[in-house]
């Protein structure tokens, strides 16, 4: 431009610029969106490829669109369809394992544990009956969950980060799977909330019960440790220390009475936390808690991809 000045000419060139770095964010977020349109694209051939009926490839291709459209992410229902052909599984038990998640999802409700519960579970050759039953009751876990983080909440109790309300959730969850009453659970939110605590201490005191629940500790006794340790401002870190312990406890073959016993002598004493910190968290395994993918009784099922 012949009447072009300085002015101008920086002005173009910043607009150019602007442009470009427009152009290649728009390029580095095309692959994963790619990505997910050729795995969901993968998917709908091999329905169509497989030996199931006519109406049965119509019935999962509409599930599957469903859960996508309701925020199921499109990994998760191309490895739960993917992974239940690989296993011959019918048809109807296909759309069950995506209508159950769809329908969680549209109450609200974190489906991770239903997923993977479910992912796992056909890498492993489980019953599908079983799968169902467990994502079913899972589900109904999650819905019972959610009023009682709600409750903490709306009475103040802040959460520190976005996922801390829904990790609550199906910690929360996990406690009832281990058969921890939803009174204890709420008198432990109680607790929590009376020294001003955030949700992810809350979060913490419930998966520390369930943990000690889940290793031969009464609920009683569980509920008793964790309620005053929080009475006594104990931190995430210093519940972390009271597993440390039963762990150490545990692989000593120490009898959980002694366990208890111990770790109860060590709290009135006011040394627990301080004689723990130094030990690492241990590895994990049936100490470490309930394993989130395998709640009622299909622990251990292995890894979702």
């Amino acid at each position: 431009m012949k009447g072009a000045g300085p002015m101008t000419k920086t002005v173009l060139g910043s607009l150019s610029i602007t442009l470009l770095v427009a152009a290649l964010a728009l390029f580095v977020a095309a692959p994963p969106a790619a990505a997910d349109s050729n795995r969901i694209d993968e998917t709908r051939i091999a329905v169509e490829r497989s030996p199931l009926p006519k109406d049965a490839k119509a019935g999962i291709l509409a599930k599957a669109d469903q859960a996508v459209a309701a925020g199921i992410p499109s990994e998760d229902v191309a490895i739960i369809i993917t992974r239940s052909l690989d296993q011959h599984v019918e048809g109807r038990h296909i759309e069950k394992f995506l209508d159950t998640a769809t329908t969680t999802k549209a109450q609200g409700l974190p489906v991770r544990l239903l997923l993977d519960c479910t992912e796992q579970g056909l890498s492993r050759g489980i019953p599908v009956e079983r799968i169902e039953a467990v994502t079913e009751r899972r589900s109904g876990q999650l819905a019972a969950a959610r009023p009682i983080v709600n409750r903490l909440e709306a009475q103040g109790m802040k959460a520190l980060h976005a996922k801390a309300s829904d990790d609550a959730v199906e910690t929360v969850a996990r406690a009832m799977e281990r058969s921890i009453p939803q009174d204890v659970i709420a008198r432990t939110g109680e607790k929590v909330r009376d020294r001003k605590g955030s949700l992810g201490l809350f979060n913490r005191a419930v998966d520390t019960m369930t943990t000690f629940a889940a290793n031969g500790m009464s609920t009683e006794q569980a509920a008793k440790m964790v309620h005053t340790a929080v009475a006594k401002g104990y931190s995430e870190r210093d519940l972390e220390a009271m597993e440390r312990y039963m762990a150490d406890g545990l692989r000593k073959n120490r009898p959980m009475s002694e366990i208890v016993s111990g770790m109860d002598s060590r709290m009135e004493q006011g040394w627990m936390t301080q004689n723990m910190q130094m030990q690492p968290r241990p590895a994990s395994g049936p100490m470490s808690g309930p394993n989130p993918g395998g709640m009622g009784g299909m622990g251990g099922m292995g890894g979702r991809r």
